[in-house]
């Protein structure tokens, strides 16, 4: 009778263990969906900063000094889910990737998705985002229209871009790649970045101040009319993605998305001051 007990009690075992060991690769990978569901539906981070006085490249060794107000901006790049739970939309050419960035969309809808009231935000200026981008590369200064040490470590481009070794270069899960040093994901590769200017062959066809380049279409106006976007992209070789580099388009594409900015408290009236009345304050 003891001997039957204990037969029973082994089989129970194996059968537990057996149970487990089945199970556990499925648990694993339920448990990454519900990490990736999580991921999807979680909402914008912001990052600030403070402005300050910005040596704006214009080309080769020339430079312009300027002042960039304080503004925040998304820590990544607007991902396929947000984008579909704001607008209902999902014009990506990468489907079924909710943590990818959304691609795909025009300027106007990219700048529609910021302004509305659940985002609160708007298009980063060109100055915003390249005063973003290279205060936080280690000498961002000097790699102006060179590409950091660490990009493999930062960005996807045409070199680590691939699924896997059979498929096509591709957009990839926002934030897998490691953050700068002001905390922003992706800010240079994946998918290249909307702009809110118009775009002008050279910078100095344009007002350099932060609150003022950007928001206008007065300037530089061609037919048909072309927007900036910057950043380099998944499939872009790796010199393109110099911080510096600027581009243009006049709409959608697979390979340019966007992340939202937004004016910091109070610097929107700050910057519709005249100079005469900021330089009394």
């Amino acid at each position: 009778m003891r001997a039957i007990s204990c037969l029973l009690l082994a089989l129970f075992c194996f059968g537990c263990e057996y149970f487990f060991a089945e199970n556990e690769s499925r648990w694993h990978e339920d448990g990454d969906a519900d990490r990736d569901a999580e991921e999807d539906e979680a909402p914008w981070s912001w990052i600030a900063f403070g402005g300050g006085n910005f040596c704006y490249n214009l080309g080769g060794d020339t430079c312009e000094t300027t002042v960039v107000y304080a503004f925040e901006i998304m820590d990544s790049e607007v991902t396929q889910a947000q984008y579909e739970a704001v607008t209902g939309k999902t014009p990506s050419f990468r489907q079924g990737c909710g943590v990818c960035p959304v691609e795909n969309v025009t300027w106007e809808e990219a700048r529609s998705f910021c302004e509305f009231e659940a985002v609160g935000g708007r298009l980063p200026t060109e100055t915003e985002w390249e005063f973003a981008t290279r205060t936080g590369l280690a000498d961002g200064d000097d790699f102006c229209f060179n590409v950091p040490d660490d990009l493999d470590e930062i960005a996807y481009f045409a070199e680590n871009s691939a699924v896997d070794e059979d498929s096509k270069n591709a957009t990839q899960p926002v934030k897998r790649k490691n953050p700068d040093q002001n905390g922003l994901f992706d800010i240079l590769g994946n998918v290249a970045e909307w702009c809110q200017d118009v775009w002008c062959n050279t910078v100095e066809e344009k007002p350099l101040n932060s609150c003022e380049w950007g928001h206008t279409e007065e300037d530089c106006l061609s037919e048909p009319v072309m927007h900036v976007y910057r950043g380099g992209h998944y499939d872009s070789p790796r010199g393109n993605l110099a911080p510096c580099a600027r581009q243009q388009n006049t709409g959608a594409s697979k390979y340019v998305g966007f992340r939202c900015a937004r004016d910091a408290p109070g610097t929107q009236e700050f910057c519709h001051e005249s100079d005469a009345d900021a330089a009394e304050k």
